[in-house]
């Protein structure tokens, strides 16, 4: 469920209205895809006494965002003026209302927000005191940024990056369920009638299909004199496809901004389940039709239809008149022409918002995400990858030419970020674990099998997101076996570090494994890693080996595991698949196998599966099937999935320190089928996400 945006009143400064359209529209494409992630942007707000360009709230955080009409060269500190140098002019950045520089002005704003959203009982005291904010310059720009990196509470961006800024804040006290968002829509007593539907996704209004009883008629107004009657519709027989309805050809050519709302009003009709035709005037650029008196125009666009018998349907979802006259309904809509006429009579009924079933209230691992923007375009637009899902054809990977890694990097890339990330967001995300790595000053990575770097780029990109302390102090180290695969993981590992500001480094090693050996790390003076990392490589050996290396995922983590660091994690991920000289799938051998090596080896222990934690030194099952199912958004594919199985491992000491709670409930390990030794306990938890209860 994606996004709802609310404007009280318009903006008076036009670059102020035009940033809001920008953002708006980036957070519809941000979210639109995510059904299990939610979103409110509120425009142009007074909370207290404090003036918000707009303040966004998600599922994992909040930000108050200020708006800045500047571009070109930026240079932000805390201290000191902001200095923009665009097309040869040298410029000043103010803070706004007499505030000394953009960084004091959000400063401020930030301090006096928290306590009234706290008062309000919008956010609870630990949520507000979260509170995050953003400068978000409406031009391009290039943001060398002094702030400290302690200061972890502002983020500095432009429009184009600004989506990937938003994405990287989120607190582990901010996971807002749907009562939370039910609360804060009550208690920041947003209006309906601020809700703007063009950006906002309508089908989260409940019972949208449904008449509203209203007590009381609208006040009919004559808009038109008789003897100039309204425009006459054809009659057209209607499709039985439930195709959303097709508009009319405009007699003005359209621009970008009437193309979006004929989709607009095109989604609308769809919702309310109305098959009919309809047209659009542009009132605000071209003359006002002579059946309607111009000074009435509100908005800059006018809509007629046939569809008389849906006028109370239209006129409760949009929140706004709907007019009746010689057998058609009409109404103006867009951008309002004048100020404060977004608002409506009180005689129209709200509609009220019928919120989604949150992961959280369902104690579930988030298991979706997108692409950040930068990551997208660099993908597709400058490397070239190509979608193109085929599984058998790339089971094994070591000798993949250069056009089949692009494929590679197009299909299965997206899927391995989205593994890894929500992996490691999750595991971040728990107190205990996050105050351990917090207190260090560098992080050391190693990937066996790496590719092409999916896992990796995602896991950056999760620790990014949770810690700012790390910019300058990440060491990948990556071996794989395909030299075509290493040459394109450095180019979207050297355009992830510039992207996103990062100073990490990579070392690579080419290597082709016949076995699992620490000889591969000879190079390297390292001895221990905070992350060791291998996703869907041993699969690979394992189908290789023709029934040989059948032992591969034991094999791996008793030559690895002692490799990690007090407080280290280990990431396995693979297919569920199934070799093609084998009976068992993946998950079996991965199952056994880690089962076993963990009777074996008493330093270390599961960390998730949380079941396979407590019961896999007993679990004497050789066929237990695990599957996790995970999706991501892009350019090429929206919700692509990927069904794996994985383990998290780590010391178990360091384990057994981050006092995490076994919850003794039921355990669906695959599509429902339930953990065994949980099946006795009443409710159920996912068993993949940390910390659930």
């Amino acid at each position: 469920m994606p996004l709802l945006v609310y404007r009280p009143r318009n903006y008076d400064q036009t670059h102020e209205r035009e940033e809001f359209r920008n953002l708006c529209q980036l957070l519809k494409e941000r979210y639109y895809s995510s059904p299990d992630e939610f979103c409110i942007f509120i425009g142009n707000f007074n909370l207290g006494d404090v003036e918000l360009d707009g303040i966004i709230i998600k599922d994992e955080g909040v930000a108050v965002v200020e708006f800045k009409d500047y571009g070109g060269r930026i240079t932000a500190a805390e201290n000191g003026d902001w200095i923009s140098e665009e097309s040869g002019q040298r410029s000043v950045i103010k803070g706004g209302s007499g505030k000394k520089n953009p960084y004091t002005q959000a400063k401020i704003n930030r301090n006096a927000c928290r306590p009234i959203l706290s008062e309000t009982g919008a956010l609870t005291p630990k949520q507000a005191n979260k509170l995050a904010s953003m400068i978000v310059f409406h031009r391009p720009a290039s943001i060398e940024n002094r702030i400290s990196p302690h200061i972890k509470w502002l983020r500095v961006c432009d429009e184009r990056s600004f989506i990937d800024e938003l994405d990287l804040i989120v607190s582990s006290d901010c996971d807002l369920q749907r009562e939370d968002f039910e609360r804060i829509v009550d208690r920041l007593a947003l209006d309906p009638s601020w809700l703007c539907v063009r950006y906002s996704n309508v089908e989260v209004l409940k019972d949208i299909n449904a008449e509203v009883t209203n007590t009381q008629d609208p006040v009919e107004v004559e808009l038109f004199p008789d003897d100039n009657p309204a425009p006459v519709f054809e009659e057209s027989s209607i499709s039985d496809d439930n195709k959303s309805p097709a508009a009319l050809p405009m007699n003005h050519q359209q621009d970008d901004s009437q193309h979006t709302f004929v989709s607009y009003i095109e989604q609308v009709f769809s919702a309310l389940g109305i098959n009919g035709r309809f047209e659009i005037f542009d009132v605000k650029n071209n003359p006002v039709p002579s059946w309607v008196e111009s000074s009435i125009v509100t908005n800059e666009f006018l809509v007629a239809s046939p569809c008389v018998e849906f006028k109370k349907k239209i006129e409760n979802f949009l929140s706004r008149p709907v007019f009746e006259r010689d057998g058609i309904v009409y109404w103006f809509d867009g951008e309002p022409i004048e100020k404060n006429l977004d608002s409506v009579s009180g005689d129209t009924v709200p509609e009220r918002i019928d919120y989604p079933e949150s992961r959280l209230a369902q104690n579930r691992l988030k298991t979706s995400t997108r692409l950040p923007s930068w990551l997208d375009h660099f993908i597709y637009e400058e490397l070239k990858g190509r979608w193109n899902a085929d599984h058998e054809k790339f089971e094994f990977n070591l000798h993949s030419s250069q056009d089949d890694n692009l494929v590679y990097l197009g299909t299965y890339f997206p899927r391995s970020y989205a593994d890894s990330f929500c992996i490691f967001d999750n595991l971040f995300s728990i107190d205990s674990y996050h105050s351990c790595l917090e207190r260090k000053d560098s992080l050391k990575i190693l990937s066996i099998g790496c590719g092409t770097g999916g896992d990796i780029i995602g896991l950056l990109t999760a620790l990014l997101r949770n810690f700012t302390q790390f910019n300058n102090d990440i060491y990948v180290y990556a071996v794989d076996g395909n030299s075509h695969a290493l040459s394109i993981f450095k180019s979207v590992f050297d355009r992830f570090c510039v992207s996103t500001r990062c100073s990490a480094h990579l070392y690579v090693k080419q290597t082709v494994f016949d076995g699992f050996s620490t000889d591969c790390l000879s190079d390297w003076p390292i001895q221990e890693f905070d992350f060791i990392v291998s996703s869907k490589m041993i699969g690979e050996i394992i189908s290789s080996g023709s029934g040989n290396r059948d032992n591969s995922y034991y094999d791996f983590c008793k030559t690895f595991l002692p490799k990690l660091t007090e407080s280290g994690v280990c990431y396995i991920l693979d297919v569920t698949t199934k070799p093609l000289h084998s009976s068992l799938f993946f998950p079996h051998m991965m199952s056994e196998q880690l089962n076993r090596l963990m009777r074996e080896e008493c330093d270390f222990e599961v960390l998730v599966p949380i079941c396979c934690s407590h019961f896999g030194p007993i679990c004497q099952d050789s066929r237990c099937f695990q599957q996790k199912e995970f999706s991501v958004s892009h350019s090429r594919r929206s919700s692509d999935k990927c069904r794996v199985s994985y383990r998290l491992i780590a010391r178990k000491e360091f384990v057994q320190s981050l006092g995490l709670v076994f919850p003794n409930k039921r355990m669906s390990v695959y599509e429902g089928t339930i953990c065994p030794f949980t099946n006795s306990f009443d409710g159920e938890v996912d068993p993949y996400k940390l910390g659930s209860v």
